[in-house]
């Protein structure tokens, strides 16, 4: 029976139903669809004055008990769902005369059926929105306990609701089944009267033929029979009789929907979907209409290039935000050019369904991101190299960097008993810029005997300057107060901010700055770590880890940051 819709009166010229009133609440208007369990009308609402359809099974059946209690099925499965792309019952009963009637929501619009035939071939875009919504359907049933068992084209209902064309209504739970409430035999449901076999064969799963106990399973197979007349124009089987149809489906593979229309260019992921979906066992299909969705959705994605979400069952699989936190991977922007690496950025947000539009932005946003870092760094790069050599100058770059003994306020102070070393003292202050920016030299003795020989003769040269004294002792207070206003604590975090905002660059120049400040705090070199790994200079990221263990060799984190060494 075609499901309840607006078409042209006048199937039935002698029909005793318009003009009367069924259930005390419903007046028959005129025939809009017949079948062989009965006929549909458009009828009025009294209640609430509103437009419905009724569906009345033909009054010779009602002696056909296997009949009635399908007509009733139909009322009692449908009637548990309530999802939008369902087609909503309304009421049902049996009149005084004892006339059956299902009273549902009136649809306009075209079944799916005649839109293949007056339409075909169809955009993937279009299909994949409509199937969509037929598994979120199919979903609503299976959650319920119902199994609908006759999904066809002539079954699902394409409305325009709200400005939104395309919109779905399955429809015909004629010979449904609440599974979960139900335990009569399946075979019960395997009827033939007048010529009409209950079940469609030509969408029919090999289970349901064999009057196999069903499942949700058995509807996705008559889906992704659809699925492959809306890619092909046709069904998959076709015989002289209903007979061998089921026969085709019960034992010969289909033939791939690119194989049987190479000229419409089907993607290979259709075939790989449908196949799927056909596969004679229901332990090979998807398990349900959720799965099955999700493939569709990820088919319509690849047509548009348009994102999609990934599958639960990958989303789940993945790590989540806390998990990734603790271990940054890095991305090493020496091997990984700019535009890979936004490619990259692009894919990880095509994960999360946000609209096109707000990705573009945000991979032009981190492009620019990894621009700016990479200068950023190739500039620190030249100046660590340039406060290297000045420091390696024996005598000439001591006074010229005399300036950054303001930030030498480290706790092991020089002795104070020689007063010309103590002048001289003053001058290793380069030490600090020039380690910092590369920790393993920071740490290494052969960086300490380099600096020792660069003071030696400085501090020979210049006895008389061992008057002025007085003049570094003055200034040296106000190097003290620098740290006291800016200690490390406050630059570090001002780092770790910069480095969650994604200026990665900017924070590992904070953290130089505080560990210029505090060479020896495990915290500012674990954190330099983290900071040059995400800039991508690793040999500098593991010498700041080492640094770390060395420093907090018992640290409760030490085994993790001990992996992360390269």
């Amino acid at each position: 029976m075609s499901p309840p819709q607006e078409q042209d009166p006048g199937i039935a010229s002698l029909d005793p139903m318009p003009g009367r009133v069924i259930g005390g609440n419903f007046r028959i208007d005129r025939l809009i669809g017949a079948g062989a369990m009965g006929n549909v009308y458009k009828a009025l609402q009294l209640s609430l004055a509103k437009p419905v359809a009724v569906k009345i099974l033909h009054h010779h059946l009602h002696k056909d008990e296997r009949l009635v209690e399908r007509f009733k099925r139909e009322a009692k499965s449908a009637s548990l769902l309530n999802h939008p792309n369902s087609i909503q019952i309304i009421d049902s009963g049996e009149d005084s005369d004892g006339t059956l009637y299902i009273a549902m929501e009136l649809l306009t619009g075209r079944d799916l059926a005649h839109v293949i035939r007056d339409e075909f071939p169809m955009p993937m875009v279009r299909i994949g929105r409509v199937m969509t919504q037929v598994m979120s359907a199919l979903d609503e049933a299976h959650a319920q306990g119902v199994i609908h068992r006759d999904l066809k084209p002539s079954n699902i209902m394409l409305i325009e609701r709200r400005g939104e064309k395309d919109y779905v209504k399955v429809c015909d739970f004629g010979i449904a089944k609440a599974t979960l409430s139900d335990g009569a035999d399946d075979r019960s449901a395997m009827i033939t009267v007048q010529g009409l076999v209950c079940g469609t064969p030509e969408y029919m799963s090999p289970e349901q033929a064999r009057a196999e106990p069903l499942d949700g399973r058995a509807d996705l197979y008559s889906a992704a029979v659809i699925l492959y007349q809306l890619t092909t124009g046709d069904i998959p089987f076709r015989a002289d009789s209903a007979m061998g149809i089921i026969s085709r489906h019960l034992s010969e593979p289909p033939v791939a929907p690119s194989r049987r229309r190479p000229d419409l260019n089907v993607l290979p992921t259709v075939d790989q979907i449908v196949l799927r979906g056909m596969e004679k066992n229901r332990d090979l299909r998807f398990a349900n209409a959720v799965a099955f969705r999700e493939a569709i959705e990820t088919l319509q994605g690849m047509a548009t290039g348009i994102p999609t979400p990934l599958p639960a069952s990958v989303r789940a699989a993945m790590p989540t935000a806390r998990d990734m936190a603790g271990s940054p991977t890095p991305i090493d922007t020496a091997k990984v050019p700019a535009a890979a690496a936004a490619d990259r950025f692009a894919t990880t947000t095509n994960m999360t369904g946000r609209s096109s539009t707000r990705q573009k932005i945000i991979v032009l946003a981190s492009l620019a991101v990894v621009l700016v870092g990479s200068a950023v760094v190739a500039v620190m790069g030249a100046r660590v190299k340039k406060e290297r050599l000045l420091a390696a100058a024996p005598g000439a770059g001591v006074p010229a960097r005399a300036p950054a003994v303001e930030r030498d306020d480290r706790p092991p102070a020089p002795p104070a008993a020689p007063a010309p070393a103590t002048v001289a003292a003053p001058a290793p202050a380069p030490e600090p810029p020039t380690a910092l920016p590369s920790a393993r030299e920071a740490h290494g003795k052969r960086r300490a005997a380099t600096i020792r020989a660069a003071i030696a003769p400085a501090a020979a040269a210049a006895p008389a300057v061992a008057t002025p004294p007085a003049a570094p002792s003055a200034a040296a207070p106000e190097p003290a107060a620098v740290p006291a206003a800016r200690g490390v604590r406050e630059v570090l975090a001002e780092a770790e901010k910069l480095l969650g905002q994604g200026e990665i660059g900017d924070a590992c120049a904070r953290d130089e700055e505080a560990a210029r400040i505090a060479p020896k705090s495990p915290p500012v070199h674990k954190f330099l770590g983290k900071c040059y790994m995400r800039a991508g200079r690793t040999r500098e990221a593991n010498d700041n880890y080492k640094l770390y263990l060395e420093l907090a060799p018992s640290a409760p984190d030490a085994p993790f940051v001990k992996s992360m060494i390269k």
